[in-house]
């Protein structure tokens, strides 16, 4: 899966809205009241804000294709479902729906990517302020076949932002435990991500990131790059790439997709 990010757009201000809190699963805010639209997407660094309590929100990979010493990766419509429940927690959903591999030497293989499950919850900066906060626990579970994993996994992710006028930093560390089939154990990988990001004009973005994933293999390191477009409060489209900066990494990636808040 792609790891999603964040991207602090100038749409960015304070919600607007009387009507009385605290919101939940069942007591939605109000479209008046509703914080600046963020996204866990497009880049690995993920965003420490939350979806608002009773909203859902789709942050959904159209294309994404990869490139890896001569073998190749197609993943389709890889979507991130999240509903709000509350003022400081989201629950969310992570699929690919259709991954196509070629590792060379006549090895392909099709189907479904494992589902990740995550609870973000936000412990400062949700409503402003110029940092935020929040956990990220995940759980993997295994859909098996020819692309999928045959274990469950999980961790932890901790990203932080920080907000300067019209460039917004992230920071982010992940701890997973990945099961090795071969050694049939789980090992620790640490994914480390900083991302800086530009306001362009008021409803274009760029942004410029490093990541690295440190595990019992080989460092894998990457220099991510690419555009957001806002279409509206409730929507943003992206595109972007992913290059290798170690031998171990993949060589190059290419994605576009959207993000869109109901």
């Amino acid at each position: 899966m792609l790891s999603t990010a964040l991207l602090l757009l100038p749409l960015a201000g304070a919600p607007q809205g009387d009507e009385a809190g605290p919101y939940s699963l069942f007591h939605p805010v109000p479209s008046g009241a509703l914080r600046p639209l963020a996204s866990d997407r497009p880049d690995a660094t993920e965003s420490p804000i939350t979806v608002d309590a009773g909203h859902l929100q789709f942050e959904v990979s159209l294309v994404d294709w990869s490139r890896d010493r001569g073998g190749e990766q197609f993943i389709g419509f890889q979507a991130n479902a999240k509903v709000g429940l509350s003022d400081r927690t989201d629950l969310q959903f992570l699929v690919d729906p259709y991954v196509w591999q070629d590792e060379g030497a006549g090895a392909r293989g099709t189907g479904i990517g494992d589902v990740v499950t995550r609870l973000k919850v936000n412990l400062w900066g949700n409503d402003g302020g110029d940092t935020a906060f929040a956990l990220l626990p995940f759980l993997r579970l295994p859909t098996g076949g020819d692309v999928g994993g045959d274990e469950v996994g999980g961790g932890l992710a901790l990203p932080f932002s920080a907000s300067f006028e019209k460039v917004s930093l992230g920071l982010m560390a992940s701890f997973d435990a990945v099961h090795d089939p071969i050694r049939d154990r789980h090992d620790l990988e640490v994914l480390h991500t900083a991302v800086a990001g530009f306001a362009l004009d008021d409803q274009t973005g760029a942004y410029l990131e490093y990541a690295g994933v440190a595990g019992p293999g080989d460092y894998l390191a990457s220099m991510n790059l690419g555009l957001t477009r806002s279409l509206s409060s409730e929507a943003i489209v992206d595109v972007g790439a992913r290059v290798g900066l170690s031998s171990s990494a993949e060589d190059i990636g290419l994605f576009v997709g959207f993000t869109r808040r109901f």
